[in-house]
């Protein structure tokens, strides 16, 4: 994403990437090899107040079978006062299991299973005041257990989960650049419901969000946050 102290290439070209691979391992996944192909560009690249929209591909493989692909974005409208954010994804996790509850993780022997989850959240926000946004978003969440060598840990539980659900959102967000912030404040809150119509977990759920975040540059090179 381009800063004050890199050079702007959104004005020229429709989409400017690039592309980051980097291995890494965890306990949980093994070792992984990541890639992030990351986009800038503009909605009209004749506008030079609005903010340039940006847009990421992420993957991860692992050695043990776990994967991980998405794509996430900010788009910026006229002005900065719409704005446009998505984040959709989906992972594969192979899963140790022993069942639910204490007493049978310490007496059953280990079961596997395959974790596929999906998620998506889309979310619109307008500025009603200088820095101030309040905005509305839609999240899908979906989870199914497969290749279960053990069903009857399972018990009387679903494989499966999904849930809708609808938010309201609300935050002050005064950062220079949102993706590689060196100076601002973010603050915001976002309240979401899953109705039972829309979910299949039996019941109405409901969710709060909160983040604070502080970014101030000490020097050329450090970002204290």
């Amino acid at each position: 994403f381009a800063t004050k102290d890199a050079t702007d290439l959104s004005f020229e070209k429709k989409i400017d990437f690039s592309i980051v691979p980097a291995p890494s391992y965890s306990s949980k996944t093994s070792l992984s090899l990541n890639m992030v192909a990351t986009g800038v560009y503009r909605v009209n690249r004749r506008d030079s107040i609005t903010l340039p929209s940006n847009l990421s591909l992420y993957g991860t493989v692992s050695v043990i079978g776990y994967y991980y692909v998405g794509v996430m974005g900010n788009t910026f409208f006229r002005g900065n006062r719409h704005r446009l954010d998505y984040d959709i994804g989906f992972r594969s996790m192979p899963t140790d299991f022993w069942g639910f509850g204490y007493h049978s993780a310490t007496t059953n022997p280990r079961s596997e299973y395959v974790n596929k989850s999906a998620f998506a959240e889309v979310k619109y926000l307008y500025e009603v005041l200088r820095n101030v946004h309040i905005g509305a978003s839609v999240n899908f969440d979906y989870t199914k257990a497969k290749k279960v060598s053990r069903p009857e840990y399972f018990g009387s539980q679903r494989l499966s989960y999904f849930a809708l659900g609808l938010g309201a959102i609300v935050e002050y967000d005064s950062r220079d650049v949102i993706t590689n912030p060196t100076k601002g404040w973010y603050a915001g809150a976002n309240f979401i419901v899953r109705p039972k119509a829309f979910c299949d977990a039996g019941h109405t759920l409901w969710s709060a969000r909160a983040t604070i975040n502080f970014y101030q540059r000490l020097w050329r090179d450090a970002v204290l946050a």
